[in-house]
């Protein structure tokens, strides 16, 4: 039995010069060997074997050669073996990014696809602007992947050169004089990785969003939105990630009959990775406060919240879960003496206690504003507010609850700078890694003009630290986040035009630039301080919410 055998190559390439072809006969001697040529015969050899394929003489394509040996009227032909003629020059497909795109994550590939297979050149083939590469080719050769070897730090731009003369195709063509070989693409300190639809008039600076992550990290954001058809404004929760609408049930309201008007919306995500969303809505005459929880396929009544004081709206909403499945609410109330005070509650998992007493504001002639929470690792509510009163300095204090009664973390928190009749204003409340909170708040400066300035300080065991000025003037609504790292993170608004409005958003730790988004307000880290550096945004010229990551 003869076993017969190519010599050459799996695949062969050539343009016009011809490529000798040999086969090995194993086993006997055959007495007649010929050449297949797509199954045809297209010589009769003898040793040594050796057959002459003419490129010159055709066309561009495939051909499959095999030979086949007689012996005693028996054939023996080998398994064929392929040439391809091709004589066009390849050219490029496609580049890494299109001039349109603007939302380029750092991690993004950076590719350059051919037209057909490529010889394997090397990292010195080409020329990335403003970073050194390394380079790989995809198992077909037609997908070159350029990385580079340096860390990206947005906003990055990029310039990235071929050089024609290390390229060709596997038959030795070169490069096409036409191919593109140049491209140029700017990585973006932000991206805008979800925008939230509109159902209406859309949301402006009277119904700030509310964000949160959850487990899986999927964005949950709520926002209530006054809707023509309707006549009402009610409160819409969605969940990024959902395999169909990623509204969860339906518009929210706790009043029947479709005259509903909320006015300020929370959400959190509870311990068992269930989106809570709270909301005050006009009942009965006054702003009162409502909390549902999503149980996977429908909105269940978390009912029952208290009312403190009749005819009082709630105002000031703040939502906390942390990681447990009871739920904790904040807001404002004022009595009939003007007094306000911070009222707290919390899900017992069938009703809603309160939580200690009352917080005031440490002076008899100043009020408690502006509440902000969370849930510490062992499940007790830490509560920011701010004390304003006209015959009292104003400042920022945290409370946390220490069995049944509120203590107060350290002292109160103001610049040491601030002018006497400064008024620290809305407070962000997050945790650090080591459980300890941090505080940003804004410091209103009266004046001509006036100043706004937004502060961050965060508490050790020695007590809080003394508060650095962020930014400012024309700085407000300050959020405050932590990263994976446990780095803080702090987002403001910034503008004195209610018509142009710019996000900010800085990284506290290294020397890391800020990032801008303009025409934009509202900045939000996910409820609980976890989760930097996504936030929320509203942007103003579309009127909706969208999701952002400074890169």
């Amino acid at each position: 039995m003869l076993t017969v055998a190519i010599d050459n190559s799996d695949t062969v390439y050539c343009t016009n010069a011809p490529v000798a072809v040999s086969a090995s006969v194993s086993g006997g001697a055959p007495s007649a060997v010929e050449v297949l040529v797509d199954g045809e015969t297209a010589a009769w050899l003898t040793a040594p074997y050796q057959y002459s394929f003419d490129c010159a003489a055709r066309p561009e394509r495939s051909y499959a050669i095999s030979f086949r040996a007689h012996n005693s009227g028996n054939t023996f032909t080998s398994p064929a073996k392929q040439i391809v003629v091709d004589r066009s020059r390849p050219t490029v497909v496609s580049g890494p990014f299109l001039a349109t795109d603007t939302e380029i994550a750092k991690d993004a590939p950076i590719r350059i696809t051919f037209s057909e297979p490529m010889r394997q050149a090397g990292s010195s083939s080409l020329s990335l602007v403003t970073a050194t590469t390394a380079v790989s080719w995809s198992q077909d050769q037609k997908v070159l992947t350029v990385t580079p070897q340096e860390p990206i730090t947005p906003p990055q731009s990029f310039v990235l050169f071929l050089h024609p003369e290390f390229f060709q195709d596997l038959g030795g063509n070169p490069l096409a004089a036409d191919a593109t070989r140049q491209w140029s693409w700017t990585v973006p300190a932000l991206l805008h990785t979800w925008t939230l639809p509109k159902y209406g008039e859309g949301l402006s600076s009277l119904n700030r969003p509310a964000f949160a992550r959850d487990r899986s990290g999927r964005s949950v954001v709520a926002w209530f939105e006054y809707t023509q058809a309707s006549g009402a404004a009610d409160v819409y929760v969605h969940r990024s990630g959902e395999t169909g609408s990623p509204l969860l049930g339906g518009p929210l309201s706790a009043v029947t009959g479709g005259d509903s008007w909320a006015e300020e919306v929370q959400v959190a995500v509870d311990g068992s990775n269930r989106p809570v969303v709270a909301w005050t809505e006009k009942a009965s005459g006054e702003l009162q406060v409502f909390v549902r929880r999503w149980n996977g396929t429908s909105w269940e009544a978390l009912a029952g919240v208290p009312n403190p004081i009749t005819s009082a709206p709630a105002k000031e909403l703040t939502l906390a879960t942390g990681n447990t499945d009871l739920p904790a609410v904040a807001w404002t109330e004022v009595d009939a003496t003007q007094k306000a005070r911070v009222y707290v509650y919390r899900w017992n998992g069938a009703s809603w206690n309160p939580v200690a007493s009352p917080i005031e504001a440490r002076t008899s002639t100043a009020n408690a504003l502006y509440p902000s929470m969370v849930i510490d690792g062992e499940g007790r509510p830490v509560v920011a507010v701010t004390e304003q009163g006209s015959a009292s300095i104003s400042a920022a204090a945290v409370w946390r609850l220490n069995g049944a009664a509120w203590e107060q973390l350290g002292s109160g928190l103001r610049p040491a700078s601030a002018s006497a009749d400064a008024t620290v204003q809305r407070t962000s409340l997050a945790l650090d890694a080591q459980n300890k909170p941090a505080l940003a708040f804004e410091l209103s400066t009266p004046g001509a003009p006036a100043s706004a300035d937004v502060y961050l300080s965060r508490y050790a065991d020695a007590g809080w630290s003394s508060p650095q000025k962020v930014d400012g003037p024309d700085a407000r609504w300050p959020s405050l986040g932590f990263d994976a790292e446990g780095s803080p993170w702090v987002a403001w608004e910034k503008g004195n035009s209610a018509a142009s409005l710019s996000v900010l958003v800085r990284k506290a730790a290294g020397n890391v630039l800020d990032a801008t988004q303009e025409q934009a307000f509202r900045p939000m880290f996910p409820n609980g301080g976890k989760g930097a550096p996504v936030f929320l945004i509203v942007d103003q010229q579309q009127k909706v919410a969208q999701v952002v990551t400074r890169q």
